[in-house]
């Protein structure tokens, strides 16, 4: 007898340990927590809705994030360095003193004007000298030849080019959290819409005998 109840009970005991553990591991996550980790890292909050184990779509994510932004700060070290390397030109081409501080739009204002008298001869005749600059040596600047110029504009421009396309990886970042997030909500409810539910069925084995039999169903 009492090794009837122990083979009747014992099967019911452990379903029922079984479906609280599975519950309980799905009630211990936070949603709020998910969309955290995926907004500063996209595709973390997958790993971390998913125990830290490789999920589906998670890792591309990450992969997403590391390409954007080595690839941001290259195209815009890699500007910067063009812009140096225009400096140097105009340097050794126009005469420019490094060394010293430079005006607001200084450099651009030297790739369209072959020196500084004749952009100041411009300025006084079109805007009444409003935006001249002193000609002083730590302004000074003549273009030995016209092919240098257009090279320096030319070079100024690419280096512009890069770091502009470098702004626009800023967004393909935010786009990537914005999907991330997306996809952590996700993954959160269709977790949260799965569970384990218990089923009871009679069988019967004779006219007057039956016994009755328990599953679980996991719902997904």
């Amino acid at each position: 007898m009492r090794f009837n109840i122990v083979h009747r009970v014992l099967p019911i005991a452990m379903m029922l340990l079984l479906g609280g553990v599975q519950l309980f591991a799905q009630a211990d996550k936070s949603k709020s927590k998910a969309v955290w980790l995926s907004l500063a890292v996209p595709g973390l909050g997958e790993y971390y809705l998913n125990n830290w184990k490789t999920p589906s779509t998670g890792r591309y994510f990450i992969g997403g994030e590391l390409v954007t932004w080595a690839s941001y700060f290259y195209l815009n070290a890699y500007g910067g360095w063009i812009h140096d390397d225009a400096k140097v030109l105009a340097a050794r081409q126009a005469g420019v003193k490094l060394s010293s501080a430079k005006p607001s739009n200084f450099y651009y204002t030297i790739s369209k004007n072959a020196s500084i008298y004749s952009y100041n001869e411009s300025e006084r005749r079109l805007n009444a000298g409003a935006r001249v600059y002193a000609e002083t040596e730590d302004n000074y600047w003549q273009w030995k030849d016209e092919h240098s110029r257009r090279k320096y504009n030319a070079m100024r421009y690419d280096g512009s080019t890069y770091k502009r396309l470098a702004s626009y990886l800023v967004f393909a970042g935010i786009v990537n959290r914005v999907l991330s997030v997306a996809q952590t909500v996700r993954v959160f409810n269709r977790m949260q819409n799965s569970g384990i539910s218990m089923r009871m069925d009679i069988i019967p084995e004779t006219r007057t005998r039956a016994r009755t039999q328990f599953s679980l169903i996991k719902s997904f």
